[in-house]
């Protein structure tokens, strides 16, 4: 497993990926100026433009089960799959969320999301609501939260002695 980082804005670098999980969901965010090898060896794609929008990612082997049974008349190119490829970074990749999935056997199975540097608003503000080191708005970080918590503690502890 790579080593975990705090979830703070400052580690989402636009030359690379950045995965998030909460429990539920599973983000795998990347930026606008991803490395081309990079994009070649997950996404089987030369370049950024080329990767598909932000979403859900579906599993590839149920995709084309999908695709074998109901034949649908249209292509499926708005389904957004994470190929399983034949290199060493791709296998890792897909080793990381595979056992993320298997960690919190849960009886539900997490749901795998790409978000794009400047993709999707909505799915965007969603993940970027998971790097709770940030302050957004009005809402104070973590350990602003924490230190609010404590005060709040140690003042009805002495209110209270």
């Amino acid at each position: 497993m790579p080593v975990l980082l705090p979830l703070t804005s400052e580690r989402l670098v636009r030359h690379g990926l950045f995965l998030i999980e909460d429990g539920q969901s599973i983000f795998l965010w990347i930026g606008r100026e991803a490395v081309p090898q990079l994009l070649m060896d997950v996404f089987d794609k030369p370049s950024y433009d080329q990767l598909p929008l932000s979403g859900k990612v579906c599993r590839l082997f149920i995709l084309q089960r999908l695709l074998f049974w109901f034949k649908p008349q249209s292509s499926s190119n708005s389904q957004i799959t994470l190929p399983p490829l034949n290199n060493p970074f791709s296998k890792r990749v897909n080793a990381i969320i595979d056992y993320t999935r298997t960690m919190r056997r849960g009886p539900y199975w997490s749901q795998l999301y790409l978000v794009r540097e400047d993709g999707d608003l909505r799915l965007r503000a969603w993940m970027l609501s998971m790097l709770v080191l940030d302050r957004v708005d009005q809402a104070s970080s973590y350990q602003q939260f924490l230190v609010s918590l404590r005060e709040k503690v140690r003042q009805v502890t002495l209110v209270a002695s």
